[in-house]
């Protein structure tokens, strides 16, 4: 939704995850690629290999490593 579709009193937009970003800009793709070899080449030029979701957010802090060691 653009802000010229929202009124003063509606909710505020929701912030969505990187991975459902990811997720709906495949599914644009997808919509929009002439046939499998584009999109596959789509999602390889733009990094939106569905193996790559989960990984953390890059405003987010990574887990730090468990070496066994005290912090």
């Amino acid at each position: 939704m653009t802000d010229e579709h929202r009124t003063p009193d509606g909710p505020a937009p929701r912030r969505i995850s990187r991975d459902e970003e990811r997720r709906r800009a495949r599914s644009a793709l997808a919509g929009r690629a002439r046939d499998a070899g584009e999109l596959s080449l789509l999602l390889d030029m733009l990094d939106l290999d569905p193996g790559h979701d989960g990984y953390p957010e890059e405003d987010e802090p990574a887990a730090p490593p468990d070496d066994g060691l005290p912090p």
